[in-house]
């Protein structure tokens, strides 16, 4: 999983998916360790949703601000 987080995403879908399985991954973690110690954490499926759909929202947001020549140089400043 780790490794995908670094490949190039061009397309929503797989934006969508990625953060789909990642907060997948979260609420699992957060469901056992309410389990196992008893935290007061929750999970919810709304968190899923939530998180995949401002994971393509944030996504849009860079792909659209990098359109402008001072974000661009800033964005590939911080590309890996």
């Amino acid at each position: 999983m780790l490794s995908s987080i670094f490949e190039t995403v061009d397309h929503e879908k797989e934006v969508l998916l990625r953060g789909f399985q990642f907060s997948l991954i979260l609420e699992l973690t957060q469901l056992l360790v309410r389990t196992t110690l008893g935290s007061g954490r929750s999970t919810d499926v709304n968190d899923l949703l939530a998180n995949a759909l401002g994971a393509l929202l944030g996504f849009l947001l860079v792909r659209f601000v990098v359109q402008f020549a001072p974000f661009r140089r800033l964005y590939q400043n911080f590309q890996l």
